[in-house]
């Protein structure tokens, strides 16, 4: 703001809370990337019209997808954990979806919670002595951070974590699941020259979101896991536009 920018580009929903209650009153553009669920965020009045100055792109998580991998890997799952911060607004959908899919299946779930890393470790340890066959997180950042912290005690476990996201997967769960963030990306460039250059109004510009169709496996988890990982490309197959390899890394390289 005090370099008087022509845009600001926040991402993931944290950051775009930031930006959006430090811009009001002031007239600069937000064109935000990542966003999981604008809507229930009260980042935007709607998808399709975002209202104020505020529009973007979301990586809207399909959970019901990430449930049929899960299924796919281990059709006698009976327990699966949802691992989740309540600090989080972009977590609170995906979990109910998530609740709601598991009880139509008749499947136990386990909820646990936590907004420091100490916690979510805690949280980890009470999803294992509960022997929980898997664990589900959406797109939380909370988690994904803490992730290099416990994916060594769920290997040892023989519990897969699947994440929201490819991130998950780089920092050790089993596989991350969603949006092509490359794509979203160059998405997000687009619709920063749709407002600069070609002079569109945020407030008219509906927010895109993608096919999330991708799933990202950690090789390294899968192997340590006990599993082939030609079987587990089999069994994603049917519920992937692609599979990535990955392996265990603190951050992508560029």
């Amino acid at each position: 703001i005090a370099d008087d920018v022509d845009v600001i580009v926040p991402i993931a929903t944290p950051a775009i809370q930031v930006v959006q209650s430090q811009t009001e009153g002031k007239n600069i553009p937000i064109v935000f990337s990542a966003a999981s669920d604008p809507v229930s965020a009260k980042l935007v009045d709607s998808m399709e019209k975002p209202g104020g100055n505020i529009t973007g792109t979301s990586d809207f998580l399909n959970t019901d997808a990430i449930m049929d991998l899960i299924f796919a890997q281990n059709p006698e799952a009976k327990k699966i954990g949802l691992l989740y911060s309540k600090s989080e607004d972009s977590s609170q959908q995906p979990i109910a979806a998530a609740k709601k899919y598991l009880a139509d299946k008749g499947v136990e779930v386990v909820e646990k919670t936590g907004t420091t890393t100490d916690e979510v470790s805690q949280a980890v340890d009470a999803l294992i002595a509960e022997k929980v066959d898997a664990i589900f997180t959406p797109t939380d950042n909370t988690i994904q951070k803490a992730e290099l912290s416990f994916y060594e005690k769920l290997i040892k476990a023989k519990i897969p974590h699947y994440g929201g996201a490819d991130s998950f997967a780089l920092n050790g769960a089993f596989a991350g699941y969603g949006v092509d963030y490359v794509q979203l990306g160059k998405a997000t460039a687009d619709m920063v020259d749709e407002v600069l250059r070609q002079g569109k109004d945020t407030a008219t510009l509906p927010v895109q979101t993608f096919d999330n169709g991708i799933a990202t496996v950690n090789t390294e988890t899968a192997e340590k896991l006990g599993y082939s990982l030609d079987k587990i490309k089999e069994a994603f197959k049917p519920f992937c536009t692609k599979i990535v390899e990955i392996q265990t890394e603190k951050e992508f390289k560029s």
